[in-house]
């Protein structure tokens, strides 16, 4: 009986260090979903083969033929993968495809760009979808509600505040709506 007491303790004990550890950790490898160490939050640094998800991820993410996905990302990566955030991003995201639900501060380099909103940065790859705001647009097809500056084959906006560089550009207030080189809001 003693010995049962004396390992439901140590057990418990076991568990509350292993609760604390689960909060936050400096890095973590992860293959296919399993974690080492376990965490929610990751500050340094994750490499990750096949899937990873944290609630917050800050620093270097090295996600080798990987699905990523954070609510919260801040840092660099992941790279040579597909990034799902869903809240902000800050810094490099440098993936297959970038998707982030909420606010993108920095650079998403990837085939495929789809964002909310772009306040500080740029969107570079094949394929650039911004819903709400872009900043700069730089690709082969770059659509958004509305944008500062679009740079590519096709670009297409709601409202330019800029310029666009292109092919062909379309801007519904823009100087024509449709106009090919060049493009920029007509003056009222």
């Amino acid at each position: 009986m003693k010995r049962f007491v004396q390992g439901m303790l140590l057990t418990g004990f076991a568990l509350m260090l292993g609760g604390a550890a689960i909060a936050d950790t400096g890095s973590q490898f992860v293959f296919a979903g399993l974690e080492t160490p376990k965490a929610d939050n990751i500050q340094n640094f994750r490499a990750s083969i096949l899937y990873a998800n944290a609630n917050s991820m800050s620093g270097f993410d090295l996600g080798l033929v990987s699905l990523t996905q954070d609510k919260e990302f801040n840092g660099f990566g992941p790279l040579f993968a597909i990034a799902l955030i869903e809240g902000n991003s800050k810094g490099c995201l440098c993936s297959f495809a970038n998707f982030v639900s909420g606010e993108s501060q920095g650079i998403n380099a990837g085939f495929i760009n789809v964002t909310q909103k772009m306040t500080e940065g740029a969107n570079i790859g094949f394929l650039n979808i911004t819903q709400g705001y872009s900043s700069v647009d730089v690709s082969a097809l770059a659509i958004s509600q509305e944008s500062n500056v679009q740079i590519g084959l096709v670009n297409v906006t709601n409202e330019i505040q800029g310029v666009q560089v292109g092919f062909l550009n379309f801007a519904k207030n823009g100087f024509f709506p449709v106009f090919p080189f060049v493009n920029w809001p007509k003056s009222d």
